[in-house]
């Protein structure tokens, strides 16, 4: 099975913003918008528990068993952090992990309007 840290590295390196976990279907990444499959096998119930659980404190498993959705953030060295979010959808753990950029994107790379800028 694949690592949660070698989703989180094909995020970085596709240029993507978010990672999405879930089972019934394979880990994903959002780019550019849209939801792109990964070339990893479909994850089971129990693998994606596994991944997320994998990054979870003991503290942070209990707030999610008893609230059944968790917010949290945390950092990989020299890949970024990520803020994210866990939930239960049809019944087993989901997350979707979004990448906080460490540098300020320009007005240009944003691709505003002039004279938003001004």
């Amino acid at each position: 099975m694949v690592s949660l840290e070698e989703l989180l590295q094909l995020l970085v390196q596709r240029g993507g913003s978010d990672l999405h976990i879930a089972s019934g279907s394979p880990p994903r990444i959002r780019i550019d918008g849209k939801l792109m499959p990964t070339e990893f096998d479909t994850l089971t119930k129990e693998e994606s528990q596994k991944l997320v659980y994998g990054v979870l404190s003991e503290d942070q498993i209990a707030k999610f068993e008893k609230d059944l959705e968790l917010d949290f953030s945390f950092g990989v060295d020299n890949l970024g952090r990520f803020r994210t979010n866990v939930f239960l959808q049809r019944g087993s753990v989901g997350a979707v992990f979004r990448l906080v950029p460490h540098a300020v994107r320009t007005f240009d790379d944003l691709g505003l309007p002039r004279k938003v800028c001004q």
